[in-house]
């Protein structure tokens, strides 16, 4: 019954190798994190934030140069403040940062290739792009 929309991203480890699909819910469906094959099947879900939050969540992946592995990496869409959180496949977080001042509470928006990862802040604040390896 959610109608609240989702963010999704797509990477492939290789040119021609199979996709891995990565949804978040939108504003009012929580912070769930889904993963799919390239078929569509389920692969693995977990939560990016605290299960009470509300504000939905963008989505982005990579697989890191460094060692080839599937990084999942998460801002608040809305009233979450500047938490930037990278996951494992496994859903285990292994990055947490601050992406701008603590006080500002709007969106966020994050992207992410090879190298590096980009969180933008939405609107209601000055143009604010932070830049990550």
């Amino acid at each position: 019954n959610f109608k609240g929309g989702i963010d999704v991203a797509a990477v492939s480890k290789a040119t021609g190798t199979p996709s891995v699909i990565v949804t978040a819910a939108g504003a009012g469906g929580g912070p769930h994190i889904r993963q799919f094959d390239a078929q569509g099947r389920p692969t693995n879900s977990f939560m990016a934030y605290d299960p009470n939050f509300f504000g939905g969540v963008r989505v982005s992946a990579r697989y890191n140069r460094s060692d080839h592995e599937l990084e999942i990496i998460t801002v608040p869409a809305s009233n979450g403040g500047a938490h930037t959180r990278t996951f494992n496949e496994s859903g285990e977080e292994t990055k947490a940062r601050m992406s701008f001042e603590p006080w500002w509470m709007g969106s966020y928006d994050v992207a992410a290739g090879h190298n590096p990862i980009a969180v933008s802040s939405g609107p209601g604040r000055r143009a604010s792009v932070r830049v990550y390896n």
